[in-house]
C-alpha cells in the first residue's frame, strides 16, 4: 500500500525550515522571474506616473477663476473667521480680569436696594458686548437665507440646497409626486 503524506509533511517539503521556498519550488519559479520583474516594474512605473501627473495637474498658482465663486466683499467682511472669534474670546477674558469681582465691591448696607456707594459703570464692557451682538451671525439658520447663494441660483424657491426638486421635510414623499388624492391602505 502507498503511504499518503500528512498535511504537515507536505508543508515541510514546501517550507523546509519553516520559511522560504523549497529547492524544487525555486526551480519551478525560475523561468518566470524576468517576466515577473518586468511586469511588476511596469505596474510600479505606471502608478508613479499617474501620481506625478495628478500632483502636477492640481498645482495652481493663479486663483482668479475661484474669485467668482466667493461671496461679495461686503458679505465676506461680515463673516467671522476662527481667528476673529479667538481674538474676541481673548478680549472678553482680558475684560473679565478688569471687571470688579465680589471682593472689590463695596460692603452691603442694611437696605439691599440702595448700596452705600454707586458701582462704577464700565463703558468698554458694554461696547464690547454690543459690538459682538452686531457682528454675530446667529441670524442665519439655513443656506437658503444667505443672499449670495440665492443670487447664484444654488437654491430653488423652496430653499432646498442639496437636492433640487426634493419635497419639504414636513411632507415626505417622492421627488416627482404631487399631493396624491389616492388613499394608501
Amino acid at each position: 500500500m502507498s503511504h499518503h503524506p500528512t498535511p504537515k509533511e507536505v508543508d515541510r517539503t514546501y517550507h523546509p525550515k519553516g520559511y522560504g521556498m523549497s529547492p524544487s519550488l525555486k526551480r519551478a519559479r525560475k523561468p518566470f522571474i524576468l517576466t515577473n520583474v518586468l511586469i511588476g516594474g511596469t505596474i510600479v512605473a505606471f502608478a508613479l506616473g499617474v501620481y506625478a501627473y495628478s500632483i502636477s495637474a492640481v498645482q495652481q498658482d493663479d486663483f482668479s477663476d475661484v474669485e467668482d465663486l466667493l461671496p461679495p466683499v461686503e458679505e465676506r467682511s461680515k463673516i467671522r473667521s476662527i481667528e476673529d472669534e479667538a481674538r474676541e474670546q481673548r478680549a472678553f477674558q482680558s475684560l473679565a480680569s478688569v471687571l470688579p469681582t465680589s471682593r472689590n465691591l463695596p460692603p452691603a448696607t442694611s437696605n439691599p436696594s440702595s448700596p452705600s456707594k454707586a458701582i462704577p459703570e464700565v463703558p468698554f464692557a458694554e461696547a464690547a458686548v454690543a459690538d459682538s451682538k452686531a457682528t454675530s451671525s446667529w441670524g442665519i439658520k439655513r443656506l437658503g437665507d444667505v443672499e449670495w447663494i440665492r443670487k447664484r441660483g444654488w437654491v430653488d424657491d423652496k430653499g432646498n440646497v442639496l437636492v433640487w426638486g426634493a419635497p419639504d421635510v414636513d411632507r415626505i414623499g417622492r421627488v416627482g409626486n404631487a399631493v396624491s388624492s389616492k388613499k394608501l391602505v
